[in-house]
């Protein structure tokens, strides 16, 4: 009877990593370099959105880097896999989280009085970035930034 117990735990453990790894695969990779269509987005503030954005993305680490002018640049690190953990943005520590669903990856970070959860997907075939963003708290609102690939 052990034997028959341990075969079934070992057999869905197996499964279970099956699953992750298909899963991981359907993923989309947002590594490149991303231009801001100001024509599509409709900005909070468009002042201070990324005109450029550079990505590195290895699963689960992704690696943002926005410009907004040469003097306002922020550099962030997430990953994807759903734990939440604090980083520094532009001097502030916030608490972030980042998690798939299905080909989406969803944005949560908390800090400085605020809480903002993005969407993020790749639309035609990779060559655009859609990112849905709402702010709640001090400042609020909503955007659809749209990233064209360079």
């Amino acid at each position: 009877m052990s034997r028959v117990l341990a075969t079934i735990l070992i057999t869905a453990a197996l499964s279970i990593g099956t699953v992750s790894r298909a899963s991981a695969a359907d993923h989309p990779n947002f590594t490149g370099t991303w231009l801001l269509d100001t024509a599509k987005s409709t900005a909070m503030a468009p002042s201070t959105d990324a005109a450029t954005v550079v990505i590195k993305h290895n699963d689960p680490l992704l690696r943002v880097s926005s410009t907004v002018t040469p003097e306002i640049k922020d550099d962030r690190t997430y990953q994807t896999d759903g734990v939440e953990r604090s980083i520094d943005v532009m001097g502030v520590s916030v608490k972030v989280r980042a998690r798939w669903e299905g080909a989406k990856l969803m944005t949560r970070a908390v800090g400085a009085g605020a809480t903002t959860e993005e969407t993020w997907q790749l639309l035609d075939g990779g060559k655009t970035l859609s990112i849905e963003r709402k702010v709640s708290g001090m400042v609020s609102g909503t955007g659809h930034y749209v990233y064209r690939k360079r």
